[in-house]
């Protein structure tokens, strides 16, 4: 009977061996912050130079906030010494002084200078300055009222026309209280042009758009004015309402001769006129803030 080849059992390797006996121990998951640590460990001075230039960067905004404040402060103090001044042509020229200093004063101090320019009758001053808040500053609260400044200086060199667009274009500008008055400087402008039914017209939408307001008052005064300058304009408005028709096709026969004789018609436009706006009671005192609440 033959021999069955028995297998020798393999021996096992030394690595095998040493595995066994010392198992490898599980070791901890490493985390982000760990790895910071070990590597601000080997970079020291890299993270020391970062430390100081976070350090330097505070302070630095530190000393710029605080040299803004010291310099708005100076400014506010000088805008404030030169509105105090009663003389338009030294306000003019304290407010010409601080007008460049940039800051969130700078829209009003170029307003207030063209004010001052205005009042003092530097007409081309005053035209330039409200011109740049118009254009570097449309969206300011000045805004408005520089461009109804331009109307107003459009009105003292006769260019009434002109004036009537800055008025509608100030009239337009929503948002804005000084909008809310421009349909009387809308209606001055044409009775100056002797446009009086657009005069009229103006007039009363201001006394519908801003009732109770000083500005209502004056547009009331100005229609009462006209309505005995020019009343047939007058007459054939409250024809058309009824139906009746222009009040042209009433027989002359049927007015009452008037007790007076009439004036020439130039003579009478001329009287007709209203004053120019030498600074209006309409337009806004020049003292911040340049929103006038009551109208005036």
């Amino acid at each position: 009977m033959a021999k069955q080849n028995k297998k020798k059992p393999r021996r096992k390797t030394k690595r095998l061996e040493d595995s066994l006996a010392h198992p490898v121990e599980k070791t901890k998951p490493v985390t982000d912050f760990d790895s910071l640590l070990e590597h601000m460990k080997v970079n020291p001075l890299l993270y020391a130079g970062a430390a100081a230039f976070i350090a330097l960067s505070i302070l630095a905004g530190v000393i710029y906030r605080t040299s803004t404040e010291a310099k708005n402060q100076e400014l506010a103090t000088a805008y404030a010494k030169a509105m105090d001044t009663q003389d338009p042509a030294m306000r003019e020229a304290q407010l010409e002084k601080i007008k460049d200093r940039k800051g969130a004063l700078h829209p009003e101090i170029v307003y207030m200078l063209g004010e001052a320019a205005y009042e003092a009758q530097d007409y081309d001053k005053a035209e330039k300055t409200f011109k740049e808040v118009m254009n570097s500053y449309p969206d300011s609260k000045f805004a408005a009222d520089a461009v109804e400044g331009l109307g107003y200086i459009a009105e003292e060199k006769g260019e009434f026309k002109q004036a009537i667009t800055y008025y509608k274009k100030a009239r337009d500008m929503a948002g804005y209280f000084a909008s809310r008055r421009q349909s009387y400087n809308i209606g001055r402008a044409y009775e100056s042009l002797g446009d009086y039914k657009s005069a009229i017209k103006a007039y009363q939408e201001q006394e519908t758009s801003f009732p109770g307001s000083q500005v209502a008052a004056n547009a009331e005064a100005a229609l009462s004015r006209l309505k005995e300058s020019q009343p047939d304009l007058f007459a054939e408005a409250s024809s058309s309402e009824t139906g009746n028709g222009p009040a042209s096709k009433t027989p002359a026969a049927a007015k009452p001769a008037p007790a007076t004789p009439a004036k020439p018609a130039e003579e009478s436009a001329k009287a007709q006129q209203p004053s120019k706006p030498a600074k209006p009671a309409e337009k806004p005192a020049a003292t911040p803030p340049a929103k006038d609440p009551a109208g005036n």
